[in-house]
């Protein structure tokens, strides 16, 4: 029974006994699989009794005492494995697509006997025999973490299968089997055919209550069942204000339903009727899940006040909120819901209940997560007499030039009527901007209003002056839909104290001239930028002719730099500046650039990507996803993007992850790539975003900590996690903070990772000279906690990766970075060897 296990028993004089032992292997990885020379001891009890009596040590007396020896071999298993994704009773359907990626997970690929990786599948009812999706090498294991297998599904039937992993070792261990994972493929579903009758909305004498499918369908039971008071089985017709089953009937051929009510109609009579359809089967068994549809009243006495669609325009970045309100216009206490509330507002609050005439304020709040562009979506005010539609409309604007006039600084005033033509396009945009300037001072903006009595577009514009007459007035135009400030007008006019250009009926338009101006805000310290409008002239001294105070403010590209000297210029070896390049501007004051030039079409723009780390600029309008922007190379597994704050690694399979989702401009990027290619943005051109396309929920910035990115020259980023016994316990809400010294360097918050199903720390750290120690700390949301690992700081680093992240150790007998396997001294080179002239080192003492 193991070492020190002892058993007694009796036998009789003459006569013979047969001992069963076993021997167990004990548990753990370090336990040897060969037991050789396993002594046991047999001896007689009264003879060991009376020898202790006596005093005397031991029994050897051969009669009375045997030492036996036996080896035991225990067989030594292959590696185990298992499936993480997908889940156990997975579905896929047609929308999926033919391609399944299975993720394997818990194997040991440092396991010296493993030699491969089978994934199988079979039927599920089928004759039992399992079929090979794809055998993985050893060699093909990158991760400790997981690894995931592309199957080919597009020639398998519908119906029910099975998978798992087996692993398989050159000595011919046992296999290491998975966990079976069952599931269905359920790819052809019954679709509606045409528009559920009646489709006008009104159940009006020859009409009839009816829906078809593209297909015949299941119209006997069990299969078919009428709805009850319990359950709306598979079809039910309903009075909508009670939610009452009203009794009809049912009759089904081929592809179509048909509902006649057996109520007399008196009953029914201007109410509310709604039909539900639940799981419909075609004749292979797929299911059509649900589908609904009413016939609409006015009887309805929970209302929204006024019917007023809720609309919204607000800046990125910024948190808005309106209210509507709803009211009981009825005689007794009515419960409410607002449902269908997209993701990008919020709605509050959602339930309750209105007394009898009572009424209450609803407030929808757009959150600062939403990117330039357009919303559109319903909410529904559902209550037990019916349901109540609201129009939902958000837009996402960049912030307007902020112009504003004190009227009381001038002594005459002119007026002007006008349209604005932007591009050919007479603007009927409410939040377009027209300004007026003599030379570059400010003397009168408007924003565009309609005008119902000539269905016009109009800016009612006062320019101002201390002059009577003689000034030239020129215009700039803000085109909020585009985020676009056209800085050269056409027309101009000469300044006449209370003069008058333009009326309602024929007002003067402007028109712009394809010069845009940009604003490029500066900073003190270090600015990532970049320029996607053409230049006039991109000599250095040109390009930023317009900051002000430029004295002892450094540019640099990737290759070359400038620094201004007073009465000099700029001095150095970066004498002009192009679209394709990010720049690194220090300027000691916070100043602007004002870039003019044409739009630039980024197609015609492709940028030469080397490999290794390039400096990239922005050519886009708008911002765009990572994957969108970066959709014409060809990454490699781990291959990296990162702006100034914020960064993402590439991972095969599931594109770009990382905190930093969008590329804007004028930022700029340094991206690293294992593979030269080519660089193509999309051109967005005047491409809105679709309606309800919103920024996905992320993690927000850290708050135990905070750090000034533009005080620092140099980056390095780090993916982390927190280990615990092996296994990565950081959580939602954790903060990961880098310090040198008292100083913090960097800090971020978890961030889900879809693929990993876990949070990681995407953490980017700054420095001004290399080589500094950076230690780190966490915060759980109540404390913050010290973690005993320390990097020194190397310019353009990256420490971790998705797969393999940067394991911080909580206090606990974790892994404490890639390979550890204890908590005695550990000493870290990344990368090695070294290929690019730095290396990052880590330690724990």
């Amino acid at each position: 029974q193991g070492a020190g296990a002892s058993g007694s028993f009796g036998i009789a004089a003459g006569q013979s006994q047969e001992v069963i032992v076993t021997v167990e292997r004990p548990e753990g990885s370090n336990i040897a699989y060969d037991f050789n020379d396993l002594t046991m001891n047999i001896y007689s009890g009264c003879e060991d009794a009376h020898a202790s009596a006596l005093g005397l040590c031991c029994i050897e007396n051969p009669e009375f005492y045997k030492a036996i020896n036996i080896s035991a071999r225990f067989i030594e298993p292959c590696s185990p494995v298992d499936i993480g994704s997908p889940l156990e009773n997975w579905v896929w359907q047609q929308a999926d697509g033919q391609f399944m990626f299975i993720t394997l997970n818990e194997f040991n690929r440092n396991d010296a006997d493993l030699e491969l990786i089978r994934v199988q599948y079979r039927r599920k009812f089928g004759d039992g025999a399992w079929i090979n999706i794809a055998e993985v090498p050893k060699a093909e294991l990158t991760s400790d973490l997981f690894h995931i297998v592309q199957w080919n599904t597009a020639a398998l039937q519908d119906g029910e299968y099975e998978i798992r992993a087996v692993t398989q070792c050159f000595s011919g261990q046992d296999a290491g089997i998975s966990h079976i994972i069952s599931g269905r493929f359920e790819r052809e579903a019954p679709g509606i055919f045409g528009t559920p009758e009646p489709a006008d909305g009104v159940y009006s004498a020859g009409d009839e209550i009816s829906i078809r499918f593209n297909e015949p369908i299941r119209c006997g039971q069990p299969d078919l069942i009428q709805a009850d008071q319990f359950s709306n089985n598979n079809i039910g017709l309903y009075n909508a204000e009670t939610d009452e089953l009203v009794d009809a009937q049912l009759s089904c051929s081929g592809d179509k339903l048909i509902l006649v009510p057996r109520v007399p109609n008196h009953f029914i009579e201007n109410k509310l009727l709604r039909v539900e359809v639940d799981n419909i089967k075609d004749l292979a068994g797929n299911v059509f899940v649900h589908a609904q549809w009413e016939f609409t009243n006015d009887r309805n006495n929970l209302n929204w006040v006024d019917n007023v669609p809720v609309y919204v325009s607000k800046y990125e970045e910024e948190i808005k909120s309106v209210t509507r309100r709803i009211e009981n216009r009825g005689g007794f206490n009515q419960d409410f819901n607002i449902t269908g509330t997209p993701q990008w507002v919020r709605v509050f609050p959602k339930t309750g209940t209105l007394a009898a005439g009572q009424v209450q304020v609803i407030t929808f709040e757009f959150d600062s997560t939403l990117v330039f562009g357009n919303y559109q979506d319903t909410v529904v005010l559902e209550g037990a007499l019916g349901d109540e539609p609201l129009l939902v409309t958000g837009r996402v604007v960049c912030k307007d030039p902020g112009w504003s006039v004190n009227a009381g600084d001038w002594d005459y005033s002119m007026n002007f009527t006008a349209q604005l033509d932007i591009e050919g396009t007479v603007s009927e945009d409410v939040e377009d901007i027209v300004a007026a300037y003599v030379g570059t001072e400010l003397r009168g903006v408007a924003k565009l209003e309609y005008v119902p009595a000539v269905n016009k577009y109009e800016a009612f514009l006062t320019v101002y002056s201390n002059e009577f007459s003689g000034e030239t007035v020129e215009f700039r135009i803000w085109d909020a839909s585009e985020c676009l400030l056209y800085g050269e007008i056409l027309e101009n006019f000469s300044f006449e104290a209370d003069g008058l250009e333009g009326s309602p009926q024929v007002p003067v338009v402007l028109h712009t001239s394809s010069q845009v101006l940009r604003e490029i805000e500066l900073r003190p310290g270090w600015n990532w930028v970049s320029f996607n409008l053409a230049f006039p002239d991109n000599a250095l001294s040109a390009a930023l002719s317009s900051v002000n105070d430029p004295g002892g403010d450094l540019v640099k590209s990737q290759t070359q730099f400038s620094q201004n000297t007073a009465g000099l210029g700029w001095l150095g070896s970066l004498t002009a500046l192009g679209n394709t390049s990010m720049y690194q501007y220090r300027t000691t004051d916070a100043d602007t650039i004002i870039h003019i030039g044409t739009l630039i079409d980024p197609a015609s723009m492709p940028i030469a990507v080397t490999a290794g780390w390039n400096w990239l600029g922005y050519l886009p309008q708008r911002a765009l996803t990572v994957n969108e922007a970066l959709a014409s190379l060809a990454p490699a597994d781990g291959d990296l993007i990162k702006s100034q704050t914020q960064f993402a690694q590439y991972v095969n399979g599931f594109g770009w992850i990382g905190n930093l989702k969008y590329l804007s401009p004028p930022n700029g990027y340094l991206l690293k790539m294992a593979n030269a290619g080519t660089l193509t943005y999309p051109n967005t051109g005047n491409r809105p975003l679709a309606i309800g396309d919103g920024r996905p929920t992320v993690d927000g910035h850290a708050s135990a900590w905070t750090v000034n990115p533009a005080q620092y020259e140099l980056s390095e980023t780090l993916i982390g996690i927190l280990a615990s016994d092996g296994a990565n316990v950081t959580q939602a809400g954790f903060e990961l903070g880098a310090f040198v010294g008292g100083e913090c360097r960097g800090a971020a918050t978890a961030l889900w990772v879809e693929p990993l199903q876990a949070h990681l720390f995407f953490l980017t750290m700054y420095a001004n000279t290399a080589g500094e120690p950076v230690t780190f700390k966490y915060h759980d949301g109540t404390a913050a906690h010290d973690l005993s690992e320390t990097v020194f700081f190397s310019a353009d680093a990256a420490v971790g990766t998705v797969q393999e992240p940067f394991r911080f150790s909580t206090g606990t007998t974790s892994d404490d970075g890639p390979g550890a396997e204890d908590f005695g001294p550990y000493l870290g080179v990344e990368p090695n060897p070294v290929t690019e002239g730095y290396a990052t080192v880590r330690f724990r003492t």
